[in-house]
């Protein structure tokens, strides 16, 4: 890009993954600032995992992959048993993420590249798209030179259903056959006395704050999510925002009678939910179930305690 002044000018990005440590975010930080110094004319720009810039993307072309664990630092990051799950609606924003090689991550409405040693699967599901079936296709020629073995959901053999453990429940339903799954989410918040509710565009699983609720807006379902240290509060306005939402009704937003309000408590999320979502990460939805205020919420309740607990 060209300033006015006719002097070059240059975007940093630094990207942070989901679950990077507190002290490499800050260190990518810094140094994304010092090379901006170097440089001058430049614009930092911060990039989380799963909610990438089209313009960061274009870079990475024809996908973006994105790996589990640390990067290694001579082991070939492809070797042993992995599931990459690519998603993606045009040429630029397709990526592929690992995830845990389980049966239960596959999802209908995408492709998935399968890794175990010297056997590697292209897994296409009903409703996959072109983008993500060719990406695959590049994904694993650059994982093994040599013959693939290419599957469609319902034909998959027994082969494949062994390396992941075995033939399980996942993301299957006839709806997501057909076409890219489009969903939009909500934030609900009243964490300063005030309640809020927030569009995004673009989400992701960290967006499932433990003291907030989330509306998922699926078209014939609203999923009201509600976080394990949402107060009461919280918990009712966003229940009662579904409700609203689903009886309001203009030229651009029909009202939709048949539509259902589903109740999620954090962690115990269904599959369905989770496929609105490019990846899941089961261990991170177990934590919000789990976390320091709600164990301290429920030893509150129980009447039986000798003195009331201090707040952390």
């Amino acid at each position: 890009d060209q300033a006015g002044n006719d002097k070059p000018r240059h975007i940093i990005y630094f990207w942070q993954g989901w679950h990077a440590s507190r002290e490499d975010k800050g260190l990518s930080a810094l140094l994304a600032g010092d090379v901006a110094k170097r440089l001058r004319f430049s614009q930092v720009v911060r990039v989380v995992q799963n909610k990438e810039p089209d313009h960061f993307l274009s870079h990475f072309a024809p996908a973006t992959i994105v790996c589990l664990g640390k990067r290694p630092s001579k082991v070939d990051p492809f070797s042993g048993k992995r599931l990459y799950h690519i998603r993606g609606t045009n040429e630029v924003n397709v990526s592929a993420c690992e995830t845990i090689p389980l049966a239960r991550n596959l999802n209908t409405n995408d492709s998935f590249v399968l890794v175990n040693n010297m056997k590697v699967f292209i897994w296409n599901g009903k409703g996959s798209n072109a983008y993500e079936k060719l990406a695959s296709e590049w994904l694993a020629s650059r994982i093994k030179e040599g013959e693939v073995y290419e599957v469609f959901e319902g034909d998959e053999g027994e082969a494949f259903w062994e390396i992941l453990g075995s033939k399980g429940e996942y993301v299957s339903q006839e709806k997501f056959h057909k076409g890219d799954i489009k969903a939009v989410l909500f934030e609900c918040t009243n964490t300063i006395g005030v309640f809020k509710v927030y569009r995004l565009e673009e989400f992701s699983q960290q967006d499932l704050l433990s003291k907030n609720c989330v509306l998922l807006d699926a078209g014939d379902k609203i999923f009201a999510w509600i976080g394990s240290d949402a107060n009461e509060k919280c918990k009712e306005m966003t229940l009662d925002t579904a409700q609203k939402y689903i009886d309001f009704e203009s030229d651009e937003h029909p009202k939709r009678p048949a539509c259902e309000i589903v109740s999620v408590d954090a962690g115990y999320e269904p599959v369905e939910f989770q496929a609105y979502f490019h990846t899941w990460d089961i261990k991170s939805a177990a934590d919000s179930r789990d976390t320091y205020q709600s164990k301290i919420n429920q030893m509150r309740a129980v009447h039986t305690l000798a003195s009331p607990l201090p707040s952390r």
